[in-house]
């Protein structure tokens, strides 16, 4: 967690050179160059995490869990092989749309970092499952320092070519590490019924990680394609600094996955209530808190950087945006760990169509870019709200509208969360803020001391999150 939290600082502090080397116009290339990136990501058919699933519930037999993660390998080289097809497509007859990004032969580097980048995730899932934490956070780091050096010694295209060579080159460093520690192995087996297993489990799961990241995904893409290069760089710029301080939790969320995988999975719901009461505290508390505090930090950082003074209403409504989806930690995860990912899937899926098609309906009115978030914010309460919906009746035998609204937005949460929309949509005083903060501090005042008491209890003894 600590390498973790040095690392965040780290890329924070490269987003904020980088978004002041490059521009907004520049940075708008860069923002759309992650896009493409995140896009190959997304389409691994759930591999990744069905094999963390089935090795998990394989812990005890080993020639299973061997030959899942072999197949899952050869898995991965077939969706590298279509990657490096689309690259082929593109050298042949192009894409009209990377012209106006001005891609180039950047895209080459782009499907290169795509394929590496969908065996690293792997390879990090199945080391995170065998306890390997420290190899982990080497590859979770790698690329962030890397990029510190390319925001040192460049600029302009040059700087392009050098962010996009450090995912490159620290991607492979990764590779390399995870099989000289041999922390992948190649004992099992593969078979055609092993990769059924893999493919079976996953399909619902890729359904799922392909809607929900694609909620997103998709409002980047049309104010990508319906805005300016410029505008766009204004809203990547946003999602940067947002997305950074939710990064902060991921540290937490990436050392609990297996165990809570382990423990949700369990048949006696009401030890998974209790537990899922808890790590919800922790998560969803502190990612409220966190935020809030961000945004008051904000103005202070654009003071800074008078270029991104425009991008500063569009940063607080991206930062209450993220916050949505925080509210439905653990039940999406549940519903893994209780083999419901079809429901899962359907839950994103429907998720992601509100969000299209409510993002379209505003761009074609007119509206501006800094209020297209509107619908992936819509977007994300639905799904938290369908995740809870879902849930809940897992593993509580009396469910009413009352405990699911409750659940998904507890009042302590709630109240602090409309202060602050309200001010950032009616760009009310600065103190406005302030007061809406501390309102949150009084009405979260048992939780936070909860939290701090969990954080504890993880450093004192790192055996409570091992499978």
């Amino acid at each position: 967690m600590l390498t973790r939290y040095a690392t965040y600082a780290v890329q924070f502090i490269v987003s904020i050179f980088v978004a002041a080397k490059l521009g907004p116009f520049q940075l708008g290339i860069w923002g759309f160059i992650l896009l493409l990136i995140n896009y190959f990501g997304i389409f691994n058919f759930g591999i990744p995490n069905s094999t963390t699933v089935l090795m998990v519930q394989h812990k005890d037999e080993q020639q299973k869990a061997y030959s899942v993660e072999v197949s899952s390998m050869i898995l991965m080289g077939i969706i590298g092989l279509l990657i490096l097809l689309i690259g082929v497509y593109y050298a042949i007859w192009g894409i009209p749309l990377f012209d106006k990004y001005n891609i180039g032969r950047l895209f080459y580097l782009v499907c290169a970092v795509a394929v590496m980048q969908h065996f690293v995730s792997l390879f990090s899932l199945i080391a995170r499952v065998r306890g390997s934490v420290a190899e982990v956070a080497f590859a979770q780091s790698i690329i962030p320092f890397l990029t510190l050096f390319a925001v040192i010694f460049f600029s302009d295209r040059q700087l392009l070519i050098a962010l996009v060579s450090s995912y490159l080159l620290g991607n492979l460093l990764a590779i390399v590490l995870f099989v000289k520690k041999k922390l992948v192995l190649f004992k099992g087996k593969p078979s055609f019924q092993s990769c059924k297993i893999v493919v079976g489990k996953g399909k619902y799961l890729f359904v799922y990680n392909v809607c929900f990241y694609l909620i997103f995904l998709s409002t980047k893409t049309l104010v990508s394609k319906y805005y300016a290069v410029e505008e766009f760089g204004f809203f990547t710029f946003a999602y940067t600094l947002s997305n950074a301080v939710l990064l902060m939790m991921q540290a937490f969320t990436a050392i609990v996955f297996p165990k809570l995988i382990d423990k949700l999975g369990q048949s006696d719901f009401r030890k998974v209530d209790l537990l899922l009461q808890e790590v919800r505290v922790n998560y969803v508390t502190m990612s409220h808190g966190l935020m809030y505090l961000a945004i008051i930090l904000f103005p202070v950082l654009i003071m800074f950087m008078p270029r991104y003074h425009d991008a500063l209403p569009i940063i607080n409504l991206m930062a209450l945006t993220l916050l949505l989806y925080a509210n439905s930690f653990g039940y999406s995860t549940l519903l893994i760990a209780q083999n419901r990912e079809r429901k899962l899937a359907m839950i994103s899926l429907i998720s992601l169509l509100l969000n299209v098609g409510l993002a379209f309906l505003l761009i074609k009115i007119g509206i501006s870019f800094k209020y297209v978030i509107v619908a992936t914010m819509f977007a994300y309460f639905v799904y938290s709200f369908l995740c809870v919906f879902i849930g809940q009746p897992i593993i509580r035998e009396k469910v009413t509208f009352r405990s699911i609204i409750t659940e998904c937005f507890p009042f302590r949460l709630l109240v602090p969360y409309l202060l602050y929309a309200l001010a950032s949509f009616l760009t009310l005083p600065f103190y406005v803020f302030i007061i809406s903060f501390l309102i949150f501090v009084f009405l979260n005042y048992k939780s936070l001391k909860s939290i701090v008491s969990s954080i504890g209890r993880i450093f004192r003894n790192p055996n409570v999150v091992d499978v």
